[in-house]
C-alpha cells in the first residue's frame, strides 16, 4: 500500500523528497495526506494493519479517518493463509469502523464477507457505491443499512442466498440508480426501481430474453445499456430489446475492455 509509504511511515527513501517537502509546510503535508488517504487498496494483512494504526495514531489519525472516502479489499492472488485471511479480515472490519467519510467500497475474492457484514450496524458511513466481485455471502444487512447506494456491482447468480431476501425487501436501496449484474439477477431485482444506467454480460441466447424481461420492469427508461458479449448473438434477437429501449441515449457493445464499441442507440429501434 502505497499511501503510508508516501507519508513516510513505510519509507524506503524511495519518496524521500516528497517526504521533506511536506515536513517543511504543514498546509502541504495536510494536502498530500488528504489525497493519498482519500483511496486506499488493500491486498495484504500488512498492509490493512499499517492503515489501521495510521487512522488510530494521535493527533493524526482524526483527520485522516475523514479523508478516506474509497477502499478497495482484494485477496485474489490466494497468497494469505487461513490465519493471516482471518486477521485480515478483523482488520478491515476495524478500518471501516473508522471511516465516517466512506463513499465507495469495493470487496473482490472474498468467501468472508459475512465476516465484514457481522459489524454492518457499526459502520460509520454512508456508501454511494458498492462493488462486489467473487463475493459469497449474505449481503442483505449492507444493503439495508445502506440506503444511500446509487451504483451497485453484483458478481453473483440466482443460486446466491442473499437475493432470496435482499433486493425483494421494499424499500431497499431507494436512491439506486444504476446496476451491473446479470440478466438473470436484473430480471428479479430491478421491479419497479428508477435504474437509467444498466451493465450486463450477455452468455447466450436466453440471456437477452432475461434482459428485456428486466428492461420492462424498470419504473424510469433506460438511458445508458453496456453489454459484453461473450458469444454470437443475431440482430434478430437484439431488436425485441428495442421497444424498451425507446429513451436510450448511449449503447456500448464489446466483447472485451480493449474492444468496446459505442453504438448509436437507433440501431436498434423498429421502423
Amino acid at each position: 500500500m502505497q499511501v503510508l509509504e508516501y507519508v513516510g511511515l513505510d519509507s524506503k527513501f524511495r519518496h524521500r523528497d516528497l517526504k521533506n517537502v511536506t515536513l517543511c509546510s504543514i498546509a502541504l503535508f495536510i494536502e498530500t495526506e488528504r489525497i493519498l488517504y482519500s483511496s486506499i487498496e488493500l491486498r495484504k494483512e500488512g498492509q490493512a494493519r499499517k492503515l489501521l494504526y495510521a487512522l488510530r495514531a494521535c493527533p493524526r489519525g482524526f483527520l485522516r479517518r475523514k479523508y478516506v472516502t474509497s477502499i478497495h479489499v482484494s485477496t485474489t492472488n490466494n497468497t494469505l493463509s487461513m490465519v493471516n485471511e482471518e486477521f485480515f479480515l478483523f482488520t478491515i472490519r476495524q478500518i471501516l469502523k473508522l471511516t465516517p467519510n466512506l463513499l465507495d467500497l469495493a470487496i473482490r475474492g472474498h468467501e468472508g464477507t459475512d465476516v465484514l457484514m457481522a459489524a454492518v450496524k457499526n459502520y460509520p458511513f454512508r456508501l454511494r457505491s458498492l462493488r462486489m466481485k467473487h463475493c459469497y455471502g449474505n449481503l442483505t444487512p449492507l444493503l439495508i443499512a445502506q440506503p444511500a447506494i446509487t451504483t451497485l456491482q453484483l458478481d453473483l447468480s440466482l443460486s446466491d442466498t442473499f437475493l432470496a431476501s435482499a433486493l425483494y425487501l421494499g424499500g431497499t436501496l431507494p436512491h439506486l440508480e444504476e446496476i451491473e449484474a446479470s440478466p438473470q439477477v436484473l430480471a428479479h431485482l430491478v421491479t419497479g426501481r428508477s435504474i437509467s444506467r444498466i451493465s450486463t454480460v450477455v452468455n447466450s441466447g436466453s440471456d437477452i430474453h432475461d434482459l428485456g424481461e428486466a428492461l420492462s420492469k424498470f419504473a424510469t427508461p433506460t438511458r445508458v445499456l453496456k453489454m459484453r458479449l461473450c458469444c454470437d448473438i443475431s440482430a434478430n434477437l437484439l431488436t425485441p430489446l428495442s421497444r424498451n429501449l425507446v429513451d436510450l441515449e448511449r449503447l456500448e457493445i464489446y466483447q472485451s475492455e480493449q474492444d468496446r464499441t459505442v453504438r448509436d442507440p437507433t440501431f436498434l429501434v423498429d421502423d
